[in-house]
Formats: C-alpha cells, sequence, structure tokens
C-alpha cells in the first residue's frame, strides 16, 4: 500500500467535508484498471490518502523509458492497454464520476497491467447536470471544450485518452508547444495529428472520431 499526503491547509471545514465523502465513494470503485483506494484521513493540514502500490511506476516514465532507448511498444501491447484504460473509465462513468486529469503519469503499471489513479480532483456529477465546469488538468490532454469554459463531461475524458493513445503509439504528446498558451491554441483552433501508418485502421479511425473536435462520443 502506498500513503500519499495532499496538503489542505487552506480547505475550509465543508471543503474537508466533502473531500472525505469523495474519499468514501472512490473506497468503493473496485475494477482491475483502476488503482484501489483503501481508506483516508485528515492529520494536522494534509488530507491522507492509502492506495494500492503499484511498483511499475507510471505509464509515463515507461514512455520515456522506452523513447530515451530508440524503442515502441508493441501495437498489441497498446491495443491491450488502450482496452484496459476504456474499461475502467466506461466503469467510472457508469457511476457517475469523472476523472478530470487522465494523463500518463496518472497511470500506473502493475504486472504490466494499467491501473487509473490520482483521483484528486475527480468529482460525482451532480443532479441532472452532465456538465462540472471546473477547468483543472494538465493541457496537453484538455479537450477543446474544458479549455474554452464550455464545461467537463465524460467525452472530455474520452478526449484525454485519446492522447493518450497518440502517446503510446508515438512517444510525443498529440499537442505540444514551448508554453502553456501555445499548448492550448493547438488543441483549440489547430489539426489533430494522425498515427503513424505501421497502426492498424482500428486505431487510426478512434483518432479520426477524436479528431472531430466538438463531436467527441463514447468509444
Amino acid at each position: 500500500k502506498v500513503l500519499k499526503e495532499i496538503s489542505v491547509g487552506e480547505l475550509n471545514p465543508n471543503e474537508t467535508l466533502q473531500a472525505n465523502l469523495e474519499a468514501q465513494l472512490l473506497s468503493k470503485l473496485d475494477h482491475p484498471a483502476i488503482v484501489k483506494f483503501h481508506a483516508s484521513f485528515v492529520e494536522q493540514d494534509n488530507f491522507c490518502i492509502i492506495t494500492e502500490y503499484c511498483e511499475g511506476r507510471d505509464l509515463d516514465d515507461k514512455i520515456q523509458e522506452y523513447k530515451q532507448a530508440g524503442k515502441i511498444f508493441p501495437e498489441n501491447q497498446i491495443i491491450d492497454w488502450f482496452i484496459q484504460l476504456l474499461l475502467g473509465v466506461d466503469y467510472m462513468h457508469e457511476r457517475r464520476i469523472l476523472h478530470r486529469d487522465l494523463k500518463s503519469k496518472n497511470i500506473f503499471l502493475k504486472n504490466n497491467l494499467l491501473k487509473i489513479g490520482d483521483f484528486g480532483v475527480s468529482r460525482l456529477l451532480m443532479g441532472s447536470c452532465d456538465l462540472a465546469t471546473t477547468l483543472t488538468g494538465t493541457p496537453h490532454y484538455m479537450s477543446p471544450e474544458a479549455l474554452k469554459h464550455q464545461g467537463y463531461d465524460t467525452k472530455s475524458d474520452i478526449w484525454s485518452l485519446a492522447c493518450i493513445l497518440y502517446e503510446m503509439c508515438c512517444m510525443n504528446h498529440a499537442f505540444a508547444g514551448s508554453n502553456f498558451l501555445s499548448i492550448v491554441l493547438k488543441i483549440v483552433e489547430g489539426d489533430t495529428p494522425s498515427l503513424p501508418e505501421r497502426y492498424p485502421k482500428e486505431l487510426n479511425a478512434i483518432m479520426e472520431r477524436y479528431r472531430n473536435k466538438y463531436v467527441v462520443t463514447e468509444i
């Protein structure tokens, strides 16, 4: 197990209560593609969570390791991993949970299986509303709608998954830039890159669906 401390010195009592309620929700998640959440507690100014230990570090580390060695992931490995992520995200969405910060740094490896973790900014979808308007996360993986403050819903998590798929295939971000603004402009106004031709048409078809920035549908 792993203990993670999150500084909550600036949280008011209501926010701390909300964090505890959310932690209770996450502890009920039970899926092979999601890091198991065991317990949480507040100690001084820290919100502490205890989660499953993943010995394989995170996907970003794995990508950088292969990139530095001049290697790429086998096609069947990419497909297996991507299916695992899709199943994990679908499980979350069925329970009205958004991750909101899906990225390779928040995907962990255990026995060569991928597990989605770091739900620090996850939120329940409230009531009948299907949009959560808080802007958070890493710009490389954020959808145009989220960046334009048009809301964040399940489709935005799917967009982030497509960015991770591209990264697993190409060892680079789908949208890169020298600063935050340049990355944002590429996502909102630029063209979505295609996968190299060495990959099967099925994977490229997923990227094509994701190419249409404003009609991102469940895969």
